[in-house]
């Protein structure tokens, strides 16, 4: 009877062994599941704002859950986040970040235009318009710079910032161009006889500098 108890206790103790290493390994089973691995990298990233972490997350969950968030903070920690900025631009268009990463991307692309257009247009009371128009005046100013004054970028700033700070510089490249276009005709004219239609030309161009 005593070495039946022994052999009973035995099993026991080697049932809960047993149950004990299932335990173990169902544990480790599921702490190694990809969505619980993805949720201690989130956590570890969101407590620390950790950057190597960030691009650890980018490499082994380039389409993890909390992707959106990861590459927020990239963008808010980074020195130089116009990457993080660009990919969150094109991949998360109703994202809930997207209006502050929209107002990013507008000022740290070459060609801001259509970023700024879409702003306004979207976001007419947004929490960056002011700055987003600050921008587009910049824009439309440079426009008629780089594109050598031309009256179509020229009149689209009068019309937009009628009183905009860049307003002097359009308007004398307005005179300039314009002046230009006297000059030119001024040469052209020397060879035409017909002073009615030169008289003609002249008023049509002065009546449309004026207007």
């Amino acid at each position: 009877k005593a070495e039946m108890e022994v052999k009973r206790k035995a099993r026991r103790r080697r049932s809960l062994i047993y149950a004990a290493i299932a335990v173990i390994i169902a544990a480790l089973v599921v702490y190694n599941l990809p969505y619980f691995k993805e949720l201690r990298l989130w956590n570890k990233i969101n407590e620390t704002r950790n950057l190597e972490l960030v691009q650890e997350y980018y490499s082994e969950f380039p389409d993890g859950d909390h992707y959106e968030e990861v590459l927020y903070i990239d963008i808010c920690d980074n020195s130089n986040p116009r990457y993080a900025i660009e990919e969150y631009h094109w991949k998360y268009i109703d994202g809930k970040y997207y209006e502050e990463v929209l107002y990013l991307y507008a000022k740290v692309t070459s060609a801001p235009g259509d970023a700024i257009n879409e702003y306004i247009q979207k976001y007419p009371d947004g929490q960056y318009i002011a700055e987003i128009r600050d921008l587009q005046d910049d824009y439309l100013y440079e426009c008629v710079v780089n594109n050598g004054n031309n009256l179509r970028d020229i009149n689209n700033y009068f019309n937009t910032f009628p009183e905009g700070k860049h307003i002097a510089e359009v308007e004398a490249a307005y005179n300039s161009r314009w002046d230009n276009i006297d000059t030119q005709y001024n040469a052209v004219s020397k060879t035409n006889a017909n002073s009615n239609d030169v008289k003609f030309i002249r008023d049509m161009l002065r009546y449309m500098r004026e207007n």
